[in-house]
C-alpha cells in the first residue's frame, strides 16, 4: 500500500496553523467528513453521522484585526501528486443550541431540556472566506505539508459599500440642487421665476438618481464582492494525524 494508500486517510485528520498579516488561526479537516445528515449502511442515525460546523473533522477558528472567527473548513489530498487542499468558510457571531427529551415507560415525552451557548460574537456579522493549497513535504513519520492561500474578510452584503454610495449620491443630489439654484437668474419684472427653478431642481434631482441607480443598484455579482473584500494572503503549515 506505501505511502499513497487511500486507507491511510481513514480516520485520519488534516490540521494547520496560518499565519498572516494582522492575525493567525488553525483549521481540521477529514476528506471523509460527512458535511450533510446522512444514513451509513446497517443504520444509524442521521444526528450521529453529521460531522457539524466547527465539529473536531471540520473546524476553522481565525483572529484578524480585534474579531475571532469560528466556522467550517473543507478537503481534500491527493498523495500520489503530493498536495493537499483546503476552503474555509466562518463567521464572527457564533451560536449553538441543543435540545434532549426524557421519556418514561411508555415511550411518552415526560420533560425536555434546551441548552444554548454563543461561541463567538461581534455584533457585526462578518463572514470570512478563504482557501489554500499546500505541498507534501514529508510522508514519514509524520506526514507533513506547507503552502499558501488567502482569505476574504467581508461584511454582510457589502453594508460599508452601500453606505459609501449612498452617502456620495445624495451628497451629489443635494449640491445639484444648491448649484442650481444659486445659479438662478431673476426673471418676470424682478420676480423669481419659480417654476424655472424647481423644474430645474427636479432635473438635477433625476440626474441624481439616474446616477445612483447606474453606481449601485445595476452594480453587483461576484466581481463586485471580491472587489470590497478584504484580501490576505497566508500560509499554511500542518501535519495529519489520527484520531
Amino acid at each position: 500500500m506505501g505511502s499513497h494508500g487511500a486507507n491511510l486517510d481513514r480516520n485520519s485528520v488534516y490540521q494547520a496553523a496560518l499565519s498572516f498579516s494582522n492575525g493567525s488561526g488553525f483549521v481540521y479537516f477529514s476528506p471523509n467528513a460527512r458535511l450533510v445528515p446522512e444514513r451509513v449502511p446497517g443504520g444509524g442515525s442521521a444526528v450521529d453521522d453529521f460531522d457539524s460546523q466547527a465539529s473536531l473533522v471540520n473546524r476553522t477558528v481565525l483572529y484578524y484585526k480585534g474579531v475571532t472567527y469560528v466556522g467550517s473548513c473543507f478537503g481534500t489530498s491527493d498523495m500520489e501528486a503530493r498536495f493537499v487542499e483546503g476552503f474555509i468558510n466562518a463567521n464572527s457571531d457564533v451560536g449553538f443550541s441543543a435540545s434532549s427529551q426524557t421519556q418514561n415507560a411508555n415511550g411518552a415525552a415526560t420533560s425536555s431540556a434546551t441548552v444554548s451557548a454563543t461561541v463567538v460574537y461581534s455584533g457585526k456579522g462578518y463572514i470570512v472566506n478563504g482557501n489554500f493549497l499546500a505541498k507534501v513535504t514529508q510522508t514519514a513519520p509524520v506526514l507533513r505539508f506547507k503552502g499558501k492561500g488567502e482569505l476574504a474578510f467581508l461584511s454582510p452584503t457589502g453594508e460599508s459599500s452601500v453606505n459609501t454610495l449612498a452617502y456620495e449620491a445624495y451628497s451629489g443630489l443635494i449640491g445639484a440642487i444648491i448649484s442650481f439654484v444659486g445659479n438662478s437668474t431673476v426673471g418676470n419684472g424682478n420676480q423669481v421665476d419659480y417654476g424655472l427653478i424647481f423644474t430645474g431642481a427636479q432635473t438635477a434631482i433625476d440626474a441624481a438618481l439616474a446616477s445612483l441607480k447606474t453606481n449601485y443598484l445595476s452594480k453587483g455579482g461576484v466581481e463586485e464582492t471580491y472587489n470590497e473584500v478584504d484580501l490576505v494572503k497566508l500560509r499554511v503549515y500542518g501535519t495529519r494525524r489520527y484520531l
